[in-house]
């Protein structure tokens, strides 16, 4: 049974944890209004400050407002006593590290290829070189950091703790956790890119999020879909809840790298678009590695061709999106990603489809958003994910 009262020590480490997750993401504010807003004494409250500002975690000044008497002070926290690392490897060609202040704002980030030929040993040595500059560049001491959330587009499994599905060869079945941390020296923390995503939605300041259901879906190198259903991540048994972009929703008979034709994944992701286009122009597309940038090339120069396999695609995405409505009954679904960067592009053919497959008296509920800040929500819900496990 779990117990009832909890001792002083408890009580201190859940205030404290109150205090610096409410200071982190608003406005300075003094120690009476903090109380209010936590619904703790203002005894409480003030003797926890007083801690975190000698441990260097708050900072505070006289505020600009007073009506007369002794000017109230205001605290905030102090954005620059700690950091977190955010690990994006959700790419084939490359990846991207970043240092996130306590205010979750990203202040250094650095971007290093994958070669072709590189080992996993090399990416993980590679990533420790890219933290020591991230150290020497801020000039702080590696203690400053508090920890490192890693994006994969995978499923880190909840039993083996191995990396499967993963868009990144290099990664498939390595305990990337364990060798980043004992590389590293940091807490590391592993999380599905889309699953950060729609988390990090859900608790972003957009209007459109103030819904415990609403699904993401991430579609790039690889495809990936964030389910937030009842307030809860879905994750399943083992991690794979969300896993569901191998759904045999295609139509061209591609043989995925799963071994099996027609998963979605393989026709909505960028190089199955490239490789409709290709079979029926001339004018192809040079199938790289990464051929985002001469994909959006075309895009953008409103290539006629390119735009009609877009909307093809987009159809494909709607039945896709109709079974996650059908399936989870979402307020609002998030599309990211290359279909949400020309979103405008694919929004009718999506809809067209949804029209014929969602339930009439659910569609006039739903709404649909394209969403062109999926990097920087990785970035963000990785930073949240240490913050969140933070060991004070």
């Amino acid at each position: 049974m779990q117990k009832e009262i909890q001792n002083s020590a408890e009580i201190r480490e859940l205030n404290r944890r109150k205090i610096l997750s409410y200071l982190r993401k608003n406005q300075p504010i003094t120690k009476r209004d903090l109380s209010l807003k936590l619904d703790l004494s203002f005894a409480s409250v003030s003797n926890m400050c007083n801690m975190l500002l000698e441990e260097g975690l708050l900072k505070k000044r006289l505020s600009a407002k007073t009506k007369g008497g002794r000017v109230p002070q205001l605290i905030s926290i102090d954005e620059k006593s700690k950091y977190s690392l955010s690990l994006n490897l959700s790419r084939r060609t490359y990846y991207e590290i970043f240092a996130v202040n306590l205010c979750n704002e990203i202040i250094l980030e650095k971007r290093r290829i994958i070669g072709a030929e590189y080992t996993y040993n090399q990416l993980i040595e590679d990533i420790r070189f890219a933290f020591d500059e991230i150290v020497n560049d801020l000039g702080v001491a590696t203690d400053s950091f508090i920890g490192l959330g890693v994006a994969v587009s995978g499923v880190e499994t909840q039993d083996s703790h191995s990396i499967i599905n993963s868009n990144l060869p290099l990664l498939e079945n390595k305990k990337l956790k364990e060798d980043l941390s004992n590389e590293l020296r940091l807490n590391v923390f592993v999380e599905n890119d889309a699953n950060l995503m729609v988390m990090a939605k859900r608790f972003s300041s957009d209007q459109n999020c103030l819904s415990d259901n609403i699904i993401y879906v991430y579609i790039s190198e690889a495809m990936g879909v964030g389910i937030v259903s009842g307030g809860v991540l879905v994750k399943g048994h083992i991690g794979i809840g969300g896993e569901i972009s191998h759904i045999p929703a295609g139509k061209n008979d591609y043989t995925c790298y799963c071994g099996n034709t027609n998963c979605i994944e393989s026709e909505l992701c960028i190089s199955g678009i490239i490789r409709q286009y290709n079979e029926f122009h001339e004018n192809s597309i040079e199938e790289r590695r990464d051929g985002l940038q001469e994909l959006e090339l075309r895009i953008n120069g409103e290539d006629k061709n390119i735009l009609e396999i877009l909307q093809m695609c987009g159809r494909r995405l709607g039945v896709f999106i109709s079974i996650m409505v059908n399936l989870f009954d979402p307020e609002v679904v998030y599309i990211g990603g290359i279909f949400g960067q020309f979103f405008d592009v694919t929004k009718e053919s999506i809809y067209d489809e949804l029209r014929k497959r969602v339930l009439p008296y659910k569609l006039p509920t739903l709404k649909i958003v394209g969403s062109n800040d999926s990097e920087t929500l990785v970035v963000k819900g990785c930073a949240e994910l240490v913050f969140d496990y933070w060991t004070l």
